[in-house]
Order: C-alpha cells, then sequence, then structure tokens
C-alpha cells in the first residue's frame, strides 16, 4: 500500500511555529522531504497525537513507530521522525544565573582604613 492510499488528508501541514518561513526554506527539509510533510503532515500528526484511527496497515505501523516499538524504514516514518526531532527546539542547558547567585552569596562588608 502506497502513501497515496494512506495517510490522506484534505488539508496541507504547516508548522508556522517552529518553521515560520516553511519546510522548504527552512534549510531543514530537502524539497522532498518538505513536500511530504506538507502533504501528509496533518494525517501523521492526527495519527501520531491519536486524534485519528489507524485504517491501514501503514497507518498502523507508523503509530507503532511514534510510540517507540518500531524502527522508521519508510521515507515518510524517517521525515516525520525528523520534524519532531526539529520542532521540539534545541534544547537551552544553564548552569547558573547571576540572579540565583547574588540572592545566595553571603554578605560582603567593605572597610576602608585610613593612616
Amino acid at each position: 500500500m502506497s502513501a497515496m492510499e494512506s495517510f490522506q488528508s484534505q488539508q496541507l501541514f504547516f508548522d508556522d511555529g517552529a518553521f515560520p518561513r516553511g519546510f522548504r526554506r527552512s534549510g531543514t527539509f530537502t524539497i522532498h522531504e518538505a513536500a511530504l510533510l506538507e502533504q501528509y503532515g496533518v494525517a501523521m500528526q492526527q495519527l501520531s497525537l491519536g486524534l485519528r484511527t489507524p485504517s491501514t496497515p501503514d497507518e498502523q505501523r507508523f503509530v507503532l513507530i511514534c510510540q517507540g516499538h518500531k524502527e522508521a524504514s519508510t521515507k515518510l516514518e524517517k521525515v516525520w521522525l525528523k520534524y519532531l526531532k526539529n520542532s521540539r527546539g534545541k534544547r537551552l542547558f544553564s548552569i547558573g544565573s547571576s540572579a540565583s547567585l547574588a540572592d545566595n552569596a553571603p554578605a560582603r562588608s567593605l572597610a576602608i582604613l585610613d593612616d
């Protein structure tokens, strides 16, 4: 069964929050990957969130991949995982902040001695 028979949707998929210039101009996806996301992304998103019941074996396999039970092997599966990885943004790590250091720092006094 092909993607044409599975993952059907009447809408194009966009994620203006994570990719405000679109998938094609993001620099993250190839032209072919961007086209796959736009055409099948609504169905893939609904399946991955549990908002749509899988109606084909391809869709059932896709749900298992989204749940982490299987490895991605088709272009659609791989591009969806790539989308998920890149749409979540980069994680920022912080060791500490100046505000928290200033609040917990011991009070210091400065004495000026005259001769």
